[in-house]
């Protein structure tokens, strides 16, 4: 019987609406003539986070007919699951599958497969498109219709799009509804303590300490060389370093965040996503751990391990960044911690001064930062040689040192270059513009470096004039300390240790060494003449080792009063002394000897003072130059360049002297007059061979740099330069008593005094001029220098100094903020209020009216305010600076009343 479309339509939805769901199916099938064994779930795809979906926590624009396929779904799924079909398509069927299922999808993607995917439900679309082509039919004759009959349009419209919103309402309801039956709680609970269940152990521990650490110290060429190490891509370790912090905070937030089951049930698709959020965690967690089981067991036998130890305890690991922002950060912390631990101690211990000087130093942030970046320096140059990155092979941009230190050096060159350019030199009690402090070192450099070319010149002038024997010495460390040597083909060196051998334990290791030899040299009565220059020096793995030009008597006098060989007994000493030492140190002595055609004497050392000395514009410093890393690594190892030996401190009293003239020493005693006149004309020969010729005045030129040497070798024996050849007076610092910036006594070199035989002293001022140092900034502009907040730094310590001993444990929190930006406000009570004593009329402000009494008696006990001026205790501003006791009370008690700290950013 020929049934039309139309009444198939109408009982199809008669059927939909009223009877079940197999007597519709069965009757869509014969109007269709198809017939399929009915597969209600397709299980190719998952659900997934319905009730997020339908909560509008995500956007889901689908057709009615895909909405409306859930609500068949679920019809089939409660009515196809019988007893004599319990492994059929129902829920226990779709949850088993969906909660092995990996790709997980929305619901958007779980109603558009329903609908494409399963002919069960194409039924359904007699029925939507009944609907689309009634609305088209109506807007077909809406537009065609006349004013009169519009309204009766646009009515069935609004109810054809009330039908299809009901339909969606009921689609959606029916999948939430799907939702909550596939939600089993036991069963999640179970699943999610699976997941969880040594999730935290899949990275090993200690290689999860390792890369964290590497994570902190930001340094790439460090992953680079562990990666060749042991075999994985750089991109991969350095990935997975990364990650495991993210996954770390990822796993976190899912433990806080676990869904929660309500009274009537929860949802599946949140548990179902929370299950594989978990998993996705696990499997990439997987995937890191192999490569950081890699890195744990390259740490076993790393001294690398040693280094970052170190410092994780200290909590400096970060510094090792480099960066200012972390050393910023770091000193912050310190300080912090600092200021908590001293509150600490100071419940259960007196108050002294010396704790007020501790205090004072440990919360001193300048400080702090300085000793950081020496421990980064250090660090940084030690995690080279821990991986035997610092070697001699051929084309390793990483000699001597490592590129990395050698760049921060240039880094931090430039940044002083900057600050000197902002600083001006002025003579005080002068008017007068300054000069740059930037041009002034650019021009004591080079003076330095024709100072020193001098005073070696004259050694050498002096050992001719005296026939010794000079004598090329050059020490080494033993091969322990050697991090990548040579014999091993520039491979790390196993014995190498970060805690024995690292740049500073080496450093100190070498100079007790030289020490020693010198202490042996001494018990030869006729060597403790002995004079000349040592220059520390590095090999090409880091490992710092000595050259010494020493000048030596060709012979001596043993015991018993033979004559001896001075070479074979040197060389002895330092064979014994290497012996005893046990580790294999090296050495190599050399006679200079100029009548063969060797080198000049002064040439041996000269070369490696030119490496410090040199004059090198910072923005033109390369980091892989020969003089840049060598400043580099005696910055990293805190050595100096070079030292005298025999004749302390010459070198600055040379200096001082160069740059002097003769008006300073007519007070001075003939003494420095002579000494100085000698001085004046060295220099003043030596200067004239500038003026001549090189080409066509060489003999000229050569016989006024003999002169100017012969004066030099002149004065040099004047300030008691050779211990052979003392005058009849001494030379030696001159001292005064003051305060450091903590307002500790202490003693501070303000000359040179010469004590004449009959002890009358003659001192000769530190400084040609007595010169301060100002910021080129306004007083009104920023001052980027500090130098502004020092100067104000002083004068709080001056002012409180003298009342140290009248403080309480509340006071000295206040003058800890002396090293940050309250100092202006602690400045402001230690001086202005003080230094405006003489004009009253100035101050009106009613705080200073609050100001409390002097405690003399005890001023550690808390005050109760006075009405009263401040000034009222003093008589006059003269006596006001004249009683340092009574001023620090008046701005002690200032502090204690009136100021208030503020929080800067």
């Amino acid at each position: 019987m020929y049934i039309s479309p139309k009444d198939k339509q109408k009982e199809l939805l008669r059927l939909w609406k009223d009877a079940d769901f197999s007597t519709f199916l069965n009757t869509f099938y014969e109007y269709e003539e198809k017939r399929f064994n009915p597969e209600i779930i397709d299980i190719n795809k998952p659900i997934y986070n319905a009730e997020g979906l339908y909560k509008g926590r995500q956007t889901l624009n689908i057709s009615e007919n895909a909405m409306l396929a859930c609500e068949i779904t679920y019809k089939g799924l409660t009515k196809l699951t019988t007893d004599e079909n319990p492994d059929g398509v129902g829920i226990k069927a779709l949850r088993d599958y969906l909660l092995n299922e990996k790709p997980y999808a929305n619901l958007k993607s779980l109603a558009s497969y329903l609908k494409n995917n399963h002919p069960d439900i194409r039924a359904h679309n007699i029925y939507v498109q009944g609907l689309a082509k009634r609305k088209e039919t109506i807007r077909e004759n809406l537009s065609n219709s006349s004013v009169e009959t519009q309204y009766l349009y646009i009515k069935q419209l609004e109810e054809t799009q009330r039908e299809e919103s009901k339909g969606n309402l009921r689609a959606w309801k029916a999948l939430l509804t799907i939702d909550k039956k596939l939600f089993d709680k036991q069963i999640f609970e179970k699943l999610i303590n699976q997941e969880l269940e040594g999730i935290d152990n899949i990275i090993p521990e200690e290689g999860l300490l390792r890369a964290k650490q590497l994570l902190k110290i930001k340094k790439g060429f460090v992953i680079n060389a562990i990666s060749k190490k042991i075999g994985v891509k750089s991109k991969d370790l350095e990935h997975g370093i990364k990650r495991i912090e993210e996954l770390e905070e990822t796993l976190t937030n899912l433990l806080l965040s676990e869904p929660e089951a309500e009274e009537n049930g929860g949802s599946f698709s949140d548990f179902n996503g929370y299950i594989h959020n978990i998993k996705e965690v696990k499997k990439e967690l997987n995937i890191i751990s192999k490569d950081i089981e890699k890195l744990e067991e390259f740490f076993k036998t790393s001294s690398l391990t040693d280094l970052l130890d170190t410092f994780e305890t200290e909590g400096l690991t970060n510094i090792l960044a480099g960066d200012e922002d972390t050393i910023n950060h770091q000193a912050e912390k310190i300080i912090s911690n600092n200021k908590m631990k001293w509150m600490i101690k100071l419940q259960k211990e007196e108050l002294t001064e010396g704790n007020i000087y501790a205090y004072l130093r440990d919360t001193d942030i300048t400080a702090v930062k300085r000793e950081l970046r020496r421990k980064m320096r250090q660090g940084n140059a030690d995690i080279a040689s821990c991986l035997g990155l610092v070697n001699g092979r051929k084309n390793n941009k990483n000699s001597h040192c490592h590129t990395s230190v050698s760049a921060h050096k240039k880094e931090m060159e430039i940044k002083n270059e900057k600050w000197a350019k902002q600083v001006l030199v002025k003579i005080k009690g002068k008017e007068n513009e300054g000069v740059s402090l930037q041009e002034i070192k650019t021009s004591n450099q080079l003076k330095q470096l024709a100072n020193m070319n001098s005073i070696m010149k004259g050694y050498e002038l002096y050992a001719e004039e005296n026939d010794l024997l000079p004598l090329f010495i050059t020490y080494t460390l033993p091969p322990s300390f050697h991090s990548a040597p040579k014999s091993l083909g520039f491979q790390k060196n196993k014995e190498w240790e970060y805690s024995k051998h690292n740049c500073v334990e080496a450093r100190k290791r070498i100079s007790e060494d030289f020490s020693l030899f010198r202490a042996r040299l001494k018990k030869v009565p006729d060597f403790r003449g002995v004079f000349g220059l040592r220059v520390n020096e590095f090999h090409q793995d880091g490992c710092p080792h000595i050259h010494a030009l020493m000048f030596f008597p060709k012979s001596y006098r043993d015991k018993k009063g033979d004559t001896q060989d001075t070479y074979t007994r040197v060389e002895n000493i330092l064979a014994d002394m290497c012996k005893d030492r046990k580790g294999g140190n090296g050495y190599d002595i050399q006679i200079i000897d100029k009548e063969e055609g060797g080198a000049s004497v002064t040439s041996y050392v000269m070369k490696y003072i030119r490496k410090s000395l040199q004059l090198i514009n910072p923005e033109d410093m390369d980091e892989n130059c020969e003089f840049t890393k060598y400043r580099a690594m005696l910055s990293a190892s805190g050595a100096r360049a070079f030292s005298f030996i025999g004749s302390r401190g010459i070198r600055g009293l040379w200096n001082r002297l160069y740059n002097s003239d003769a008006k300073e020493f007519e007070e001075l005693g003939e003494d420095w007059q002579t000494i100085a006149e000698e001085v004046h004309t060295s220099k003043k020969f030596w200067n004239n061979t500038k003026e001549l010729n090189a080409d066509e005045d060489e003999d000229d030129i050569n016989d006024l740099k003999r002169i100017s040497r012969k004066h030099t070798v002149n004065a040099l024996k004047l300030l008691n330069a050779f211990p052979a050849d003392q005058q009849r007076y001494k030379i030696s610092g001159a001292f005064s008593d003051t305060e450091n910036k903590y307002g500790e006594k202490t003693k501070k070199q303000t000359g040179y005094v010469l004590i004449d035989e009959h002890t009358e002293e003659f001192i000769l001022p530190l400084k040609k001029f007595d010169v301060e140092l100002q910021p080129t900034a306004k007083e009104d502009e920023k001052d980027f220098t500090g130098i502004r907040k020092q100067r104000q730094r002083k004068t709080v310590i001056k002012t409180l100094s003298p009342v140290f001993n009248k403080m309480n444990k509340k006071d000295i929190n206040i003058l800890g903020n002396i090293f940050n930006n309250n100092i202006a406000d602690i400045y402001y009570y230690c001086d202005v209020a003080i230094s405006e004593n003489s004009n009253k009329n100035k101050i009106n402000d009613n705080n200073y009216k609050k100001m409390v009494s002097l405690i003399l008696t005890d001023s550690r006990a808390e005050a109760s305010p006075q009405l009263m001026n401040v000034y009222d205790c003093l008589e006059s501003e003269e006596d006001t600076k004249k009683d340092a006791l009574s001023v620090g009370m008046i701005a002690l008690e200032a502090l204690r009343h009136l100021y208030e700290p503020h929080i800067y950013p």
